[in-house]
């Protein structure tokens, strides 16, 4: 059994709607942007791909996951403890992996356990529990989980504040969004309201 840290893949979202933390109506609000209840602007499409840009940012910046939603975690192996890169974590739905013989397979529920500490969540394997001998290529091993916030368990205000801000500095510069001319960065505001949300600083 492995007991080295393993290499971590990128993690893929899967399909499915995400609840934005920040809604359209509030979009508009913060850039003062006017269109009657019901009624749609022409800006709309715009506000509401900035609002996902401006959560991304902010959850690149903290390594957590501000939409509930379902995601997997890339992996070369099937070790002991597995380190999630993201926070929070509520559920395990499963661990699939490619074997020797090349064929997808399930790993048996309960030889891992998840732990869902709320800023460095893990899963833990059953001890004495021999692990199935995996084909060697990358991303042989698909952990995939639920995460993120959601009912119950909301989104800081800080942080939305955070997002907002950013979602205006990307509206007051969206010509050059538009072309693409720059990537979204985090205002500096926005950097001080999530600096303590960042994994490993304790919230």
């Amino acid at each position: 059994m492995n007991w080295s840290m393993p290499r971590v893949l990128p993690m893929v979202a899967m399909p499915g709607a995400f609840d934005e933390p920040i809604t359209l109506a509030e979009a508009r609000a913060h850039v003062r942007v006017d269109a009657a209840e019901g009624e749609s602007h022409p800006d709309d499409s715009k506000l509401l791909s900035m609002v996902t840009a401006a959560r991304q940012a902010a959850e690149q910046f903290t390594e957590r996951l501000f939409t509930n939603g379902t995601y997997e975690l890339l992996l070369d192996e099937l070790p002991c403890i597995v380190r999630f890169p993201v926070a929070p974590v509520g559920e395990l739905l499963g661990v699939q992996y490619i074997g020797e013989d090349g064929q997808p397979a399930d790993l048996a529920a309960g030889i891992y356990r998840l732990y869902a500490h709320p800023d460095q969540p893990g899963l833990y394997s059953t001890p004495g529990v021999a692990m199935p001998s995996l084909l060697d290529m990358p991303g042989a091993v698909r952990v995939r989980f639920k995460g993120g916030h959601g009912p119950g368990n909301p989104v800081p205000r800080a942080v939305v504040h955070a997002m907002l801000l950013t979602l205006g500095h990307l509206y007051d510069n969206r010509e050059e969004v538009v072309t693409g001319t720059t990537a979204t960065q985090l205002p500096e505001g926005a950097k001080a309201l999530l600096w303590p949300y960042r994994r490993g600083l304790g919230v």
